[in-house]
């Protein structure tokens, strides 16, 4: 097995396409995290801007109907790998409290928004390279020795396909393996100098799992191809083939997925007549805005239940779980919202007991009392959690890879090698 594996490792290095797809994914992988570095940098400083600013706005208040307790999500160190679509959801929130509903705003620029319209992160370039790649790797493994007449003889002499099968499938793991493997490495390198991401604690581990991730989403492209191998006859065909279930999987079903799960979410929901003539109902109000807020997230979800039918939004999901920057990030940020707005409330109220004039009008010459306001502070999720939450999408990963290669096997051994 391992002579054959060995083999299939030298014939992918020797591949003028294998080695012309890697030397393309190296200059795309470059120019995308050169930009996401930039672009991190950029949301760090904002990030910073906006906390000054919300200190002045506390310094120069008069009433209690001015102040906006502000809760910031930190800019994600690891959106560097996967942007994800939980920091485009919100990463910022101003609180008013009693007095208004939460605002959860993008921490982008807005001069640069209409110029983020594809969000194209390490993540998405990753999953074209590497589902390429492997494609190329394998798509003439058995039809191809079937047509040089090698594979004939090496059964002849008494190798078993199933080990033939596992050989070639090895060799290919390791032809993802080793590229995979210089990526992390020079991506834990670049942080530890101090040059790259200040990565802290469980980012560490987290970096580790994403490129583990990556390397698993190749094996089932490799799975794939080693199975079109077997079931056509022709390399083109298996070649041909492959290229297009992986253009479907690339490009049409992320769209088929996002359009199916917007129709699954619920509508904003309506006004009710009072608050449509100008009836002050503030509890129905918030309520509905909450509402109207979750349904974005809401349509997440379904998509996430469909994104792990492919391989490619499957890893993406994955990815962005992994990285920090997936919708339930974004929920979990919105339940530390909506705890920072009730305690807000509270600390406004007992403090309009005792200043009832400071709610609307200022007290001249007296500095506004704002002893005991809350501090919120963002927690970030867990690994554990994001552990729990990638096992989907890495389950469907690994589930549709022994899937493939079982169907390979069996192909293999009811294959006529004539």
């Amino acid at each position: 097995m391992w002579i054959v594996a060995l083999k299939r490792l030298r014939l992918s290095l020797q591949n003028g396409w294998f080695l012309g797809t890697w030397a393309v994914g190296a200059v795309m992988v470059g120019a995308t995290v050169q930009v996401s570095w930039i672009d991190y940098q950029e949301r760090v400083r904002l990030f910073e801007a906006s906390r000054l600013a919300g200190q002045m706005s506390f310094e120069r208040a008069q009433v209690y109907m001015q102040l906006e307790l502000g809760l910031e999500r930190p800019p994600a160190v690891l959106s560097l790998l996967s942007r994800g679509v939980g920091e485009q959801l919100g990463s910022r929130a101003a609180i008013p409290g009693r007095f208004g509903e939460p605002r959860i705003t993008r921490r982008d620029r807005p001069v640069v928004e209409d110029a983020r319209r594809l969000n194209v992160d390490l993540a998405w370039v990753l999953a074209l390279v590497f589902g390429f790649s492997c494609l190329v790797a394998g798509h003439a493994v058995v039809n191809g020795e079937r047509e040089k007449g090698t594979l004939k003889q090496q059964l002849a002499r008494g190798l078993p396909r199933s080990t033939l099968l596992t050989g070639e499938f090895v060799g290919g793991v390791l032809t993802v393996v080793l590229p995979c493997s210089m990526l992390l490495l020079g991506f834990l390198v670049w942080a530890a100098t101090g040059a790259g991401p200040p990565l802290e604690g469980e980012e560490w581990w987290r970096a580790g799992f994403f490129f583990g991730l990556v390397a698993l989403y190749g094996c089932f492209w490799l799975a794939f191809s080693l199975l079109l191998s077997v079931v056509c006859r022709q390399v083109e065909t298996s070649l041909v083939v492959g290229v297009l279930v992986w253009a479907f999987s690339a490009a049409l079903y992320p769209q088929l997925a996002g359009w199916a799960a917007s129709r699954l979410a619920p509508t904003v929901p309506v006004a009710s007549a009072s608050v449509v003539a100008g009836v002050e109902n503030l509890e129905e109000d918030r309520n509905r805005s909450m509402a109207g807020r979750n349904i974005q997230v809401m349509a997440y979800r379904y998509y996430r239940r469909l994104a792990v039918l492919l391989p490619f939004t499957a890893f993406l999901d994955g990815g962005q779980v992994l990285a920090g920057t997936s919708p339930a990030d974004h929920e979990h940020f919105r339940r530390q919202v909506d705890s920072a707005e009730r305690s807000f409330i509270a600390w406004q109220a007992g403090k309009l007991a005792l200043y009832p004039e400071r709610e609307k009008r200022s007290v001249y010459g007296e500095p506004l009392d704002i002893g005991g306001l809350p501090e919120p502070v963002h927690e970030s999720v867990s690994i554990g959690s994001s552990l729990r939450q990638a096992s989907l999408p890495a389950g469907a990963l690994a589930f549709g890879t022994v899937a493939l290669l079982l169907a390979a096997g069996v192909g293999l051994e009811r294959l006529d090698v004539c």
